[in-house]
Order: C-alpha cells, then sequence, then structure tokens
C-alpha cells in the first residue's frame, strides 16, 4: 500500500522479521522455519509486484545467528542487517561487532561483497534509556558518539544506518 498507493518510492528493503533470535527461541521454532519465513515473504512480495530488496538475519547481537544466516542463506536475500547498542564508554565494541559480521559473511555468502550490508539501528545508550525516555539523545555527547561510530561503520564499509528512535525523542509527551 504505502508503495503502489501512496507512492513510497523511498522503500528499498524489506527485513523479514525483526530480532527472530529472541521470539524464534521463545515459539520453539528452528532455523529451518526461518529460512521458509523468508521464502514465503519473497514470494508474497513477488506476488504483489513488489521489487524489495531482502534482509537477513537483523539479530539482536546474536553473533551465531548471523553467521548462520550468512552461511545457510546465501541465495535468499540482497543484504544484511544488524543492530548495534552500546554505552557511550563502549563505542569501539561496534566495530569490532561490525568487523566479525563481514568475517561471517567472507566466511559464509560467496557473494558478500555483492550485496548491502546495514546497521539496521543503533544507538548509544545511558543509565534507564529506553525508546520513550532517551535525555541522553539530546546532548552534544551523544552527537559526538553518533559520529564516531558512523566513520567506524562506513571505514569498515558498511552501505548504511539507521539511529534507533530518534524521531521519538520529539513526539509530544516524551523526553
Amino acid at each position: 500500500r504505502l508503495i503502489k498507493r501512496q507512492g513510497f518510492s523511498c522503500l528499498r528493503w524489506w527485513e523479514a522479521w525483526n530480532e527472530p533470535n529472541h521470539s524464534w527461541r521463545k515459539m520453539g521454532y528452528d532455523f529451518d522455519r526461518y529460512i521458509l519465513v523468508h521464502d514465503l515473504v519473497r514470494a508474497e512480495l513477488k506476488a504483489r509486484g513488489l521489487s524489495l530488496g531482502i534482509l537477513g538475519s537483523d539479530d539482536s547481537g546474536d553473533q551465531q545467528w548471523f553467521s548462520a544466516t550468512a552461511k545457510r542463506m546465501p541465495d535468499r536475500g540482497e543484504g544484511y542487517a544488524t543492530p548495534h547498542y552500546g554505552k557511550s564508554a563502549d563505542l569501539g565494541a561496534g566495530a569490532e561487532r561490525t568487523a566479525a559480521r563481514l568475517a561471517a559473511l567472507r566466511a559464509g555468502d560467496p557473494a558478500w561483497a555483492k550485496k548491502k550490508f546495514f546497521v539496521a539501528e543503533f544507538g548509544v545508550q545511558a543509565t534507564g534509556t529506553t525508546d520513550r525516555n532517551n535525555l541522553y539523545m539530546r546532548t552534544f555527547d551523544e552527537g559526538l558518539s553518533i559520529a564516531a561510530f558512523c566513520l567506524d561503520q562506513v571505514a569498515l564499509g558498511i552501505d548504511g544506518a539507521s539511529l534507533w528512535c530518534l524521531h521519538r525523542i520529539n513526539y509530544p509527551g516524551y523526553n
């Protein structure tokens, strides 16, 4: 509807499932079912005439899940997504995590270099922050943390990043 009826031509990517490693385990599903979901999403997009690229993994910080996605699903998506959250003092961990993800792609997906790789959501957290209460997001230190994180990620070769819930801090009644 957003693309065909309302003209949102900026939509290019679709994640089949957000943070599947958490919900999948809670529901008792195995990785084969996650693969099936990707196949069903691709079929539905095709049936609707939508040419969106599918992003895989979007795990919640689970290197094992990300590696399995690269190894077992290289032909089921046009790109990969992963999150990163950390304390401002831990920004270097973002580059380390991305480097580990890139190593998993090189090891698991022969065509990894032709695909997109996004940090689908990231944020720098302070004590007590949530998506609806993050006064740290309005500070100069947060701006520096975001800039440093993005520069590190670009240097590693990612294709894009999305800052977690930046829009929510400006909603009326929040913060």
